[in-house]
C-alpha cells in the first residue's frame, strides 16, 4: 500500500477503512446517517459516500477508493437508500450534496453539512 493510497473492506459486522498509517474501525451500527457529495479535486470530480457517525464523527469514502464498490453494496443492503445517488450528484455538479439515509432535502437544506477533507 502506498503513502496515499486509501482502502476499505468489510470484516463482519465492521467497516475497515485503510489510510497508510492510519487504520480506522467503525461498526455499522455506529452509523446514523449517510451523505452523498461531490467534490471538485481540480483535475477531475468524485463522489463520496460519508458516513455520519454516533458522536459526531464522520467518515468520508470515495468511489476511487479500493473496496468502495463493495462497501456501496453492503451499505445499500443494510441501509434502504437509492441505487441511483451518483447520478443524481452528476446531476447537480461539484459541491453538491444530499443525504440519501435516512431521506432528507436535497442540497441546501438546513440539515448539517457533511465535509470531506
Amino acid at each position: 500500500m502506498g503513502w496515499n493510497e486509501r482502502t476499505i473492506w468489510i470484516e463482519g459486522d465492521t467497516i475497515v477503512l485503510q489510510h497508510w498509517p492510519m487504520k480506522q474501525r467503525v461498526a455499522f451500527n455506529n452509523i446514523e446517517g449517510i451523505f452523498a457529495q461531490q467534490c471538485d479535486m481540480l483535475t477531475y470530480n468524485e463522489n463520496f459516500l460519508i458516513l455520519s457517525l454516533r458522536g459526531g464523527e464522520q467518515l468520508a469514502c470515495g468511489e476511487l477508493t479500493r473496496g468502495f464498490k463493495e462497501l456501496e453494496a453492503e451499505l445499500q443492503n443494510r441501509f434502504p437508500f437509492p441505487a441511483d445517488w451518483q447520478t443524481d450528484l452528476e446531476s447537480s455538479g461539484p459541491g453538491s450534496q444530499f443525504q440519501p439515509w435516512p431521506h432528507a432535502a436535497k442540497s441546501g437544506s438546513a440539515e448539517p453539512r457533511a465535509t470531506v477533507g
